[in-house]
């Protein structure tokens, strides 16, 4: 149930162990097949990037909460350069409390196996941070929206490989050299890639500056590929960081399997171990036809492929027209993608439950 005149209410949620700041947007009207999304912003943008959509989905009886990444506006702030390992955590802990703060007899956080589960909203950089989410907890996830950036690259071509790995490098140096001539290196490309935050100069007649500090995912990224580094998190449900204990009983079986695969273990440090990576939740992934390059190779529109045959409901579009940042550009668009994908996804999963007899997955596919 929706309601035009009625207002969503916002809140926050702040992690003991960081300073993050998580906006929460409850819905005025929450649906019985309303979901808890969980959004993850990339370069070089804030939570507020996702303010448009979210007033439509909270319509629609969704909760929202927008977890800004380390070093950005409002995210965590350790004293060493961030890593997809904290980003990671972040998300997590606010999924988490984000689930806990729910009535317990709120069916629409509740899975029918009696685990809380969120919906990952992902773009940019915020995709890598959700792919490893979903690869150490996956029992948190119930489905994962990406949006422009997928988990394979195979299948780039040689002159989206060289822009890539150009602007990629300018960035990182940018990092690098840090202070003004940093912060001007990365302001530049902000604006010559059309960023949604540099928008504004025009009608406000100010000067963005944005800081190079928000580059560390470009030195993390390529640090781990090109240096790849031993598994930081230790094995066994008790040793590993707070907000990847387990929590249900289906996530200390996955942590078990994990610790007794030494090869798994020994890569899940490495941003570039997410790739290549298939989730083992069902996916919908949006990606702009209208850029330089893409973030994704044909090895990962296949891999969803596959996912959709099994029958998980997993899809992809493309967006012929738009860059890469249509989620802010395109918000009508994107929001129909979304809201008609969660209901063909929950719809499918109502009827699997209401079936007189339990359905074995090779039959379910064809649902």
């Amino acid at each position: 149930m929706s309601s035009s005149s009625a207002k969503a209410t916002r809140g926050a949620i702040r992690a003991p162990a960081s300073s993050a700041r998580c906006t929460v947007v409850e819905p005025a009207w929450p649906s019985p097949d309303g979901r808890t999304l969980v959004f993850v912003h990339g370069w070089p943008d804030s939570v507020d990037m996702w303010t448009p959509l979210v007033e439509r989905l909270a319509k629609q009886g969704h909760r929202c909460v927008c977890v800004p990444l380390p070093w950005y506006p409002g995210g965590s702030d350790p004293a060493k350069r961030p890593d997809f390992n904290v980003a990671a955590r972040d998300v997590v802990f606010a999924a988490r409390q984000a689930t806990k703060t729910r009535a317990p007899d709120d069916e629409n956080e509740v899975t029918r196996a009696g685990v809380h589960k969120v919906t990952l909203v992902c773009h940019d950089w915020g995709c890598v941070v959700g792919f490893k989410v979903q690869k150490m907890v996956p029992d948190l996830v119930e489905a994962f929206v990406a949006l422009d950036v997928g988990a394979d690259a195979n299948g780039l071509s040689a002159k989206e490989k060289a822009f890539v790995v150009a602007y990629q490098s300018w960035l990182a140096a940018a990092h690098v050299i840090g202070g003004d001539v940093g912060d001007y290196m990365t302001t530049a490309f902000a604006r010559f890639a059309g960023a949604p935050v540099t928008k504004h100069e025009t009608k406000t007649k100010t000067k963005t500056v944005v800081n190079a500090r928000l580059n560390w995912p470009y030195v993390a990224f390529w640090r781990d590929l090109m240096f790849p580094r031993p598994e930081r998190f230790r094995t066994g449900d008790e040793a590993a960081p707070r907000a990847f204990r387990s929590s249900t009983p289906n996530e200390r079986k996955t942590v078990k399997k994990n610790a007794n695969d030494k090869t798994k273990i020994a890569a899940e440090g490495n941003a570039s171990a997410s790739f290549p990576f298939a989730p083992s939740c069902p996916v919908l992934f949006l990606f702009g036809g209208n850029k330089p390059a893409r973030f994704h190779g044909d090895a990962w529109l296949k891999a969803i492929d596959a996912k959709k045959a099994e029958g998980d409901g997993s899809a992809w579009y493309e967006m012929n027209d738009a860059g890469h940042w249509f989620p802010v550009e395109r918000v009508d668009e994107t929001f129909d993608a979304l809201d008609a994908w969660f209901r063909a996804t929950r719809k499918k999963e109502n009827d699997v439950e209401t079936s007189d007899s339990p359905t074995p997955p090779e039959i379910r596919s064809a649902l």
